[in-house]
């Protein structure tokens, strides 16, 4: 009967779970936005790399892309995180550029071994929401760099974190 009663991690997918004892609330879900798995395990694989391993236990992180544009993902999530009262997380806009972003990525997709064509060029444009305590951290991303599948996707990146 103890056998019965023991915690076991229960699968959500192959790159996140949840303990029974520990559950949070879900991440808040862009209407039509589909999740990225291959993407997901390879930022995963990253963070483990960057920040050691017993750092990411128990942290969540998924990736999802969408159609919508950036500004209105952005409202969405502003919205969703904000303060209980109603008062929307503040979003901070910024520039990226693909050429300097393979330029500190390197080193680390080396040591995931992992494979990409290196030239890429162009800008994107990029939303960092941090709403209230214990909400997750959302980033967005517009066009992305796909390094999974060696590609820049014309599509809104959302990468949710605790």
């Amino acid at each position: 009967m103890l056998a019965a009663c023991r915690r076991e991690p229960v699968t959500v997918a192959h790159y996140e779970w949840i303990d029974p004892a520990a559950v949070r609330a879900p991440f808040p879900l862009f209407a039509g936005a589909s999740v990225v798995p291959e993407q997901t395990a390879l930022m995963r694989r990253a963070h483990a790399l960057i920040r050691g391993d017993a750092e990411m236990r128990g942290r969540r992180l998924a990736l999802f892309e969408t159609d919508a544009p950036l500004e209105d993902v952005a409202r969405y999530y502003a919205a969703a995180i904000g303060d209980p009262s109603g008062v929307h997380a503040s979003v901070s806009w910024s520039t990226g550029d693909f050429a300097a972003d393979e330029a500190s990525l390197a080193p680390i997709l080396a040591k995931l071994d992992q494979p990409f064509t290196h030239g890429a060029t162009g800008h994107y444009r990029s939303a960092e929401i941090a709403g209230a305590p214990g909400e997750p951290r959302v980033s967005l991303q517009r066009p992305y760099r796909d390094f999974a599948r060696d590609r820049i996707v014309d599509r809104t990146l959302i990468v949710l974190s605790d």
